[in-house]
């Protein structure tokens, strides 16, 4: 059951972000052309200032989605109830603290925005409009949410939650090539807030019929979330801290150069992630019932770990021979060709976001929060201070290393001491750092091969060419590192052999 809910979330996952991404080319592309180039840094810098909001609950969804995993395992009814009662409680109270965090924040936006051409109101308005489905998210529907993740039905989620998404960037897409305001465009999204909620709370209702109101209220939950707390602390620091030091050093211009390029990093990771992190709650599941995570649950890991570093060597490498000539198609702008320095760090960033998921999916899936609640902090301060520093003489490349350097050598291997000190303590971490450096030799060596054989002057403005000569690329680095980890690797092999048998079972 919990190979098939794998399957079933990776499919609609990697399915959906297909389709997303490319619409999110489109739309990115006609935003810029029809709002222009600030417009874009300004929504941007304004999502990432948001993302802070996720603090307000204080690490109680993910502390909630730990606390599900076995109640919904055993049919533990009414734990399930007590805790989806606290969700409740605590959400609705979040949200009305969120909506006040709204109309605090937004005097922030015009002080940390470089030669600022917009007027003050106008961008409370944009910010606050921006900002209201959060509040609406824990109004409403985000307990449905985490109740779904932990009972490895995040495949709904992604058919409910994508779907719209995918039929608003169509509409979006379509608008803005007949001309539409900035306000405009924010506003497309409320009616598609309502639908989702109404989707997942259709869902919960007919499938968790035995939930009932209780008074009771789950205080481990609320105990655990503390931890959790630190961790999206840090998270939303890193997550959003680029953004917003560029726009206060070089303005919205360099927001949306660096944004354009972030997008298609972060579309590659989600992408990843779709596939990998299908697995985060069977995880959660298969440890909740305490079988022996030495044993069982380390082989599955290693099998993902394997399969991670065939993925970092083939996409990272396939984006550092194809992100210029993509670019020069997708804008179309000669300002927002970068550097070498910065199409390197972009690509190291590509490779850590991809190599260290595995990381991260043990890390949430065994609730190891209190032991490392203060990695990602950590990581983060170097990250913004490394970024000031650098900022000034390496612009876009100096922010993009310092995030790198903050994930691979501050973030991941403080978490991986903690993961095979208290999880896995009967294997040694060589194992991930083994893997890691033949992952790394491997980029090194295909992207100094791309250079020598000069496969970048291939490409030409077509967007055909472009696609043909990327996917030959894609397949033959592909063919060439599976085969080698088929042949070498033992966990890789396994974890092939577990996808074909996952395939047959859905054949029969």
């Amino acid at each position: 059951m919990r190979s098939r809910n794998s399957f079933l979330t990776m499919l609609t996952g990697i399915t959906s972000m297909l389709v997303i991404g490319i619409l999110g080319f489109l739309k990115i592309k006609f935003f810029i052309s029809g709002l222009g180039d600030d417009a874009n840094g300004l929504i941007q810098m304004i999502t990432r200032i948001l993302s802070y909001l996720s603090l307000a609950e204080l690490g109680l969804g993910s502390a909630l989605i730990y606390r599900l995993y076995k109640p919904l395992a055993e049919n533990d009814k009414e734990q399930v109830s007590i805790i989806m009662n606290t969700a409740n409680h605590f959400f609705i109270k979040i949200g009305f603290f969120i909506l006040g965090l709204l109309f605090a924040l937004m005097f922030l936006i015009p002080i940390i925005i470089k030669n600022n051409s917009y007027d003050n109101f106008y961008l409370y308005k944009i910010f606050i409009l921006i900002g209201i489905p959060y509040v609406i998210e824990y109004l409403w529907y985000k307990k449905y949410y985490i109740l779904l993740c932990s009972d490895q039905k995040q495949y709904i989620v992604n058919l409910v939650i994508n779907g719209c998404t995918i039929i608003y960037d169509i509409i979006v897409i379509i608008a803005l090539i007949n001309g539409i305001s900035l306000t405009t465009f924010v506003l497309l999204n409320y009616p598609f807030i309502i639908i989702k909620g109404i989707g997942l709370q259709m869902v919960c209702k007919k499938r968790y019929s035995y939930i009932k109101k209780t008074n009771k209220i789950d205080k481990n939950s609320v105990e655990l979330s503390k931890d959790v707390f630190v961790h999206n602390l840090g998270y939303s620091i890193n997550n959003s801290s680029d953004q917003i030091v560029l726009s206060i050093f070089n303005g919205l211009s360099f927001v949306s150069i660096y944004s354009s390029y972030y997008y298609i990093v972060k579309y590659l990771k989600d992408a990843v992630d779709a596939i990998l992190k299908s697995t985060t709650h069977s995880f959660g599941n298969l440890f909740a019932q305490k079988e022996d995570r030495n044993k069982k649950g380390y082989s599955v890991y290693k099998e993902y770990l394997s399969f991670s570093s065939v993925f970092a060597i083939i996409i990272t490498t396939t984006f550092f021979v194809s992100i210029i000539p993509f670019i020069n198609i997708w804008i179309g702008k000669s300002e927002y060709i970068l550097s070498f320095p910065a199409i390197l760090a972009f690509t190291c960033l590509v490779f850590a976001n991809i190599i260290t998921i595995p990381i991260s999916i043990m890390a949430t899936s065994n609730g190891v929060f209190k032991q490392t609640k203060y990695y990602s902090f950590l990581a983060t301060i170097v990250n913004i201070l490394l970024s000031i520093l650098l900022i000034k003489k390496y612009e876009i490349a100096g922010i993009v290393f310092a995030t790198v350097f903050s994930k691979l050598f501050i973030w991941a291997p403080l978490t991986i001491k903690v993961l095979y000190r208290d999880v896995f303590f009967e294997h040694s971490k060589k194992d991930f750092y083994f893997r890691t450096l033949i992952s790394t030799i491997c980029v090194a060596i295909i992207i100094c091969l791309s250079l020598l054989l000069k496969v970048g002057t291939l490409y030409t403005n077509s967007f055909t060419n472009w696609v043909l000569i990327s996917l030959v690329f894609f397949v033959i680095i592909a063919l060439l590192i599976c085969c080698a980890y088929f042949i070498f690797d033992e966990s890789f092999k396994q974890f092939v052999k577990r996808c074909i048998k996952v395939f047959s079972r859905r054949k029969k």
